[in-house]
């Protein structure tokens, strides 16, 4: 059995019915502007954008598996709000919808980074730099690497 035909026409209303073959659809009319007045000064228009950085993850080999074998991942990191910096936190944010298994890897349950993870941000430790809140210059680099732990020797 095959479907039924399609409607003809321009679309749906807002009724739901769909308008007949012969009807027109009407223009929408813009309101009309109102003049300033010379005495009042010139608004000036605000950045309606927040700041965007590009980051660079740098993925360590036990980690690329879950990036599609990339040694690389660029990613915009966006500011929180308008007037503030591109964040760590931000850039992870969107690391998440683009790989979403590997950032799993890197945050635990509670959105930190895991305590068996290393994070540089532009040479620097990003724990000592604020962690998730530390603010990214623009181009900033992360070196994501596993924690290293080094086993004391006893002597005997």
């Amino acid at each position: 059995m095959s479907p039924p035909p399609a409607p003809r026409g321009d679309g749906p209303r807002e009724t739901g019915t769909f308008p007949s073959p012969g009807t027109r659809r009407l223009a929408a009319v813009a309101p009309a502007r109102r003049a300033r007045h010379p005495s009042r000064p010139l608004r000036r228009a605000e950045p309606m954008a927040r700041p965007v950085t590009l980051v660079t993850f740098v993925l360590p080999v036990a980690l690329r598996h879950w990036a599609g074998e990339s040694t690389e991942i660029r990613v915009f990191a966006v500011a929180d709000r308008e007037g503030g910096q591109p964040t760590l936190g931000s850039a992870l944010d969107t690391l998440r919808r683009v790989h979403p298994s590997l950032e799993q890897r890197l945050r635990d349950d509670y959105g930190g980074i895991r305590r068996h993870i290393t994070m540089f941000v532009c040479g620097e430790n990003a724990l000592h730099l604020g962690g998730l809140d530390c603010a990214l210059p623009p181009a900033a680099e992360i070196f994501v690497l596993p924690a290293l732990s080094r086993r004391q020797e006893t002597t005997g």
